[in-house]
């Protein structure tokens, strides 16, 4: 299924037909996000080799505490067995809320009792242009942010990488 050209597509017939408006736009606040702060955050990453026969692999993986700033939140990523943690991490949110990690929101949706947000916007993955969605889980008890890649020149979708943290 190519769920990257679905998304675009649908969200180009909708702006095509007139029936979004910038006040219909999804949009996220940095308050929603701040159900993130705190630590506690343990889980893994998953991700796709870059070379064939492109296996999965899973290590464990863990936030450092997350903490709110202006824009976002910021966290660093640390990988069990190494020493440093990355504190440079943020997810911020543009200024009037439609952008999330500097790409423009497709999708918002609440279920239970997290908040669900998608993002689109062209990118490169291993040097070759590309579409990337990333698709945000954000709860006050999970947290994933997963990124899938459809390349320009092939057409084909895989998930290039998806971290997965509960406390």
């Amino acid at each position: 299924m190519r769920l990257l050209s679905l998304t675009v597509s649908a969200c180009a017939m909708a702006i095509c037909a007139g029936s979004v408006s910038a006040e219909d736009a999804p949009t996220v606040s940095t308050d929603e996000l701040s159900v993130l702060t705190g630590e506690g955050w343990a889980g893994e990453l998953i991700y796709r080799a870059y070379e064939p026969p492109y296996e999965e692999e899973a290590i464990p993986a863990e936030l450092s505490e997350v903490v709110s700033y202006d824009n976002g939140v910021r966290f660093g990523i640390k990988y069990p067995g190494e020493d440093e943690v990355n504190p440079t991490e943020a997810l911020s949110v543009s200024d009037d809320g439609l952008e999330l990690g500097s790409a423009p929101i497709t999708q918002k949706l609440a279920i239970g009792e997290s908040l669900f947000v998608t993002t689109l916007k062209a990118c490169t993955d291993d040097g070759r242009p590309a579409m990337c969605e990333r698709t945000y889980q954000i709860g006050a008890r999970a947290f994933t942010m997963t990124k899938q890649v459809e390349l320009d020149e092939t057409g084909e979708i895989f998930i290039r990488n998806r971290y997965a943290f509960s406390r």
